[in-house]
């Protein structure tokens, strides 16, 4: 393990780093798997998923950049300057 052993270069990193690290992943992806789930009904903008979420365009933006790299978010179209986007996950 990354705490005890370190990794292929004895680079060791504290538990709390670690906790913190796995923490930080779990939250992306339950962001993530919100995201999805409104994408999945409608199209939406960042500002619009921004609204519905709370949470500030550019962690929105973030966010959709690693679901459209994954497949799993595309820009259906544009409205005025603001791209909606969908789910391309079929329940």
């Amino acid at each position: 393990m990354l705490v005890k052993d370190g990794n292929v270069y004895g680079d060791r990193i504290s538990e709390e780093d670690f906790d913190q690290f796995i923490d930080q992943a779990y939250a992306d992806e339950a962001i993530r798997n919100n995201l999805l789930v409104m994408l999945n009904t409608t199209m939406l903008s960042v500002k619009a998923l921004s609204k519905k979420t709370g949470l500030k365009p550019d962690v929105i933006f973030r966010h959709i950049l690693i679901l459209v790299q994954k497949g799993q978010v595309e820009m259906a179209r544009v409205e005025g300057h603001s791209p909606l986007y969908r789910s391309t996950i079929s329940e």
